[in-house]
């Protein structure tokens, strides 16, 4: 039985976004655009209409362009909200200052998910990124990090990972 590809539109973002771009790609039930993160995957035309919207974390920090140091331009929050159809569903993280992105979204008859207020999420999400960041320090350091002097810098959730 097949199923109705989902249109999905990542806005914004970083690498994270660009491989999670690709990924989702990859599957059949999803049919993939993007908007700010670079060459290789389609924009979104006139008229599109998505049925999901992944927006960067942290999605903003002034409430009114999306983090997208990819794109080579701004990107206004509003552009990636335009092609949210209405019923459609918003993630995203950090949403930052301003009007606010769940305001946003409730204007136009989408629905806004923050997966950073799952504490589960958040938890096991730093949990996984102390993890990377120890892996990367392994692999990339000359000495040995059981003879390294280390500093961590603050106490939050990843601190607390580590």
């Amino acid at each position: 039985m097949r199923t109705e590809q989902k249109a999905v539109l990542l806005a914004g973002g970083d690498r994270r976004s660009t491989e999670l771009a690709r990924l989702l790609a990859a599957r059949p039930e999803f049919l993939v655009f993007a908007l700010g993160l670079g060459e290789g995957l389609p924009r979104p035309e006139e008229g599109f209409q998505a049925d999901i919207l992944i927006l960067p974390v942290p999605a903003t920090s002034d409430g009114v362009y999306l983090k997208a140091p990819q794109a080579g331009e701004k990107l206004p929050i509003e552009t990636a909200l335009s092609f949210v159809k209405p019923g459609g569903k918003v993630y995203g993280g950090l949403t930052g200052a301003g009007k606010g992105i769940p305001a946003l979204c409730a204007e136009r008859g989408a629905d806004f998910a923050d997966f950073l207020a799952d504490g589960t999420f958040t938890r096991l999400n730093a949990e996984a990124t102390a993890e990377i960041m120890l892996a990367l320090l392994i692999l990339d350091l000359p000495v040995c990090l059981l003879k390294a002097k280390v500093v961590v810098l603050g106490g939050g959730r990843i601190a607390k990972g580590l």
